[in-house]
């Protein structure tokens, strides 16, 4: 079993890493992986992708539908073991700060400082309100013995995991007519994971539901 002194300096180098590769020159991390290839993902592999292609035994929309799962796998791996603070089985990199001994979630706060100062902040580009859905999207819980059948929702205690509660609140409190005067529903866009699929159409009113319930 890792110490915890030791699991402490390691979370740190690897936020120091990601830091340095995305914070600090102000890159956003989704889509920086939205902007990923095949060949990115795939490496040396892509040349039999793609020959799988030509010989007809799949097709290209097969392999992009496999490619947006894996992006979307990406983009919520990296973001949750970088900014949740929780202890459970494991814990997370957010629990510590981002040098010395104590552990005030340091991690935690600079993550979400970058999510939502960055990543999901319109002034830096309006397509960042699209990611910010659908980054909500690719959070959805799974459910049991729904009379509905829905297997998969969107929850509060899962986006909370990694983003501030209050943060979320302050964000969804200042942008929410914006994101909805942009008619997102009418467009023709899912978002796809290896569990489920989500769509603009079907879904985005349930997230803005459950984000209605978190403002009170």
């Amino acid at each position: 079993m890792i110490a915890k002194e030791e699991m402490r300096e390691i979370s740190q180098k690897v936020f120091q890493i990601f830091k340095n590769q995305y914070i600090a020159p102000e890159k956003n991390i989704f889509e920086a992986i939205d902007n990923l290839s095949l060949r990115d993902l795939a490496g040396k592999c892509s040349d039999f992708v793609s020959a799988q292609i030509e010989s007809k035994k799949v097709t290209k929309d097969q392999v992009e539908q496999l490619i947006a799962a894996e992006k979307s796998r990406v983009k919520t791996f990296v973001v949750y073991q970088l900014g949740n603070s929780m202890i459970s089985s494991g814990v997370g990199c957010g629990l510590y700060d981002e040098t010395g001994k104590n552990d005030q979630k340091g991690i935690a706060r600079q993550v979400n400082n970058y999510l939502f100062g960055l990543c999901f902040n319109p002034n830096v580009s309006l397509e960042n309100f699209e990611r910010f859905v659908d980054y909500l999207l690719m959070l959805f819980e799974h459910t049991f013995g729904l009379d509905d059948g829905v297997r998969y929702v969107p929850s509060v205690a899962v986006f909370t995991k990694v983003l501030e509660e209050e943060r979320l609140k302050e964000y969804w409190m200042t942008h929410k007519a914006a994101i909805q005067a942009l008619s997102l529903r009418a467009k023709k866009k899912d978002v796809r994971t290896f569990n489920y699929v989500a769509t603009y159409e079907d879904d985005l009113d349930a997230v803005y539901r459950v984000l209605d319930q978190l403002v009170g």
